[in-house]
């Protein structure tokens, strides 16, 4: 039999009847040094844990005071809370409560499954990293691009200090070309007046050759969108002038008796 670090008992969240662990009691076995209330509204909004799933909140009985608000978490959410300390407390506690949930199938009679062994490497495997949702390594990818936007201008820099210092920087900085800036076409159709407006120090330009990289029609809505940039009419001029100038063409087609503008990789 473990020994009872954190008390566990089953309790009801949402429609089902699960293990639970109360929040405040977590909360002081990993003592954080943050105030419970901070710590835990906290932690649900920066991890999306929903209410009636992952926890149940209630106000304690009043003893003559004003009524402190308690949060029921299911085990799974204390586990991840626990996790997320990375501290010897947090994965003390993530352990434990692995333990007293193996008790608790072996004791209504649930198999454990054969690669059990095998699920508690992974889980010390991810002890630790870094968990990116979907969103965020998308801003971090367009992140990425945009910065590399500004290379060319950074290769002269650093070959000015090498000169200064005597000392190779960028052996093989100066050659290298970002993934998503493709070679330039020979006689690509393109007006004057678009690639006097064309800005190649655009920060944008990585991103947006990437998205149209496979594209033979775009709206600039559309790659707004993508970038995660409110379309409104500045954007719009700064996004019509950088497409011009990588060679792409402004059409007006109709559609539905609408005029549609659309830009065309002619």
């Amino acid at each position: 039999m473990t020994t009872q670090l954190i008390p566990v008992a089953p309790a009801a969240i949402g429609s089902q009847t699960v293990q639970t662990v109360d929040g405040r009691a977590l909360h002081t076995f990993l003592e954080v040094q943050s105030h419970f209330r901070d710590w835990i509204n906290n932690r649900i909004e920066e991890y999306g844990f929903e209410e009636g799933k992952d926890f149940r909140s209630f106000f304690s009985e009043s003893t003559g005071g004003r009524p402190s608000k308690e949060y029921c978490l299911a085990l799974d959410m204390a586990k991840e809370l626990s996790m997320v300390e990375r501290t010897a407390k947090g994965k003390q506690a993530r352990q434990y409560f692995i333990e007293c949930e193996r008790i608790a199938l072996q004791a209504h009679g649930t198999p454990q499954p054969a690669n059990a062994h095998l699920a508690a490497q992974l889980a010390e495997l991810l002890q630790g990293k870094v968990l990116v949702d979907v969103d965020t390594l998308s801003q971090l990818t367009r992140i990425v691009f945009a910065l590399e936007g500004f290379l060319p201008h950074i290769v002269p820099l650093a070959k000015d200090l090498e000169k200064q210092c005597g000392q190779p920087l960028i052996a093989d900085l100066a050659s290298y070309r970002p993934a998503s800036t493709p070679p330039p076409r020979a006689g690509r159709p393109s007006s004057l007046a678009a690639q006097r407006r064309f800005d190649p120090a655009d920060p944008w330009i990585p991103a947006v050759q990437a998205y149209v990289a496979n594209r033979q029609e775009v709206t600039l809505t559309e790659v707004l969108l993508h970038l995660a940039i409110e379309p409104n009419q500045r954007t719009k001029n700064r996004l019509s002038k950088l497409l011009q100038g990588l060679g792409w063409r402004l059409h007006v087609t109709s559609v539905q008796g609408n005029g549609c503008r659309v830009y065309r990789n002619d």
